[in-house]
């Protein structure tokens, strides 16, 4: 069964662990100075991801074990605005949220898990909700440093990288935006990396309820 804690760390990882800017307070505004054009890219890319009708993404999450070792765990996500995603990990795992409710898939049957459905997860959807989104995109450039760095090719497509750094933490995040959205964010924190690819922007993604048994 799922458990609630593994859920809640790509809750957390959706709500931006990414989060390029995030609101530090003090006089972090007055001291980040990026040049106002790589700022309106970033800035509208992020609004434009806010406003997808559908989009999928690879998250890589690198986590330290306690003999020392880097491990990775690979995440893909579809997600059907405002309500519809589902993740698949690499550890086999397969969870799929329709309209609030929790669904789990292993040995080939799908169940419903109410204990794990409700208000508690729906800030999953956050990542995506244009509210949310907006008021991340302002960030940028206030709380957040913005340098324009050279383009990059991944999947076979060309985008333009850019690193934020958030003035009170030195955190940085790599942001490389093809056609006004999002391509890839890799977001550093100390050793680890948390890197998402994202794909079929507005594509034809299902998520709907699935069968239970």
């Amino acid at each position: 069964m799922i458990k609630r804690i593994g859920l809640l760390t790509i809750g957390a990882l959706l709500l931006f662990a990414f989060a390029c800017a995030g609101s530090q307070g003090g006089d972090d505004k007055k001291n980040a100075k990026p040049t106002e054009a790589s700022v309106m890219e970033v800035r509208n890319a992020f609004k434009n991801l806010a406003k997808v009708k559908a989009v999928r993404a690879e998250i890589s999450a690198q986590q330290l074990g306690a003999n020392g070792q880097i491990n990775t765990t690979v995440f893909k996500y579809d997600f059907v605005p405002p309500d519809r995603y589902q993740l698949t990990s690499s550890t086999g795992t397969i969870s799929r949220v329709v309209n609030g409710d929790l669904y789990s898939f292993a040995n080939n049957v799908w169940m419903k898990l109410p204990e794990y459905s409700g208000k508690d997860y729906e800030g999953f959807d956050h990542f995506f909700n244009p509210k949310f989104m907006d008021g991340l995109a302002e960030e940028i450039g206030t709380t957040a440093t913005v340098e324009k760095k050279a383009t990059e090719t991944i999947n076979g497509k060309t985008c333009q990288a850019y690193v934020l750094t958030v003035v009170s933490t030195g955190n940085t995040t790599d942001v490389c935006i093809a056609d006004n959205y999002p391509l890839r964010l890799v977001y550093h924190t100390g050793k680890l990396d948390t890197t998402a690819i994202f794909s079929d922007y507005n594509g034809n993604v299902v998520v709907d309820k699935p069968p239970v048994q």
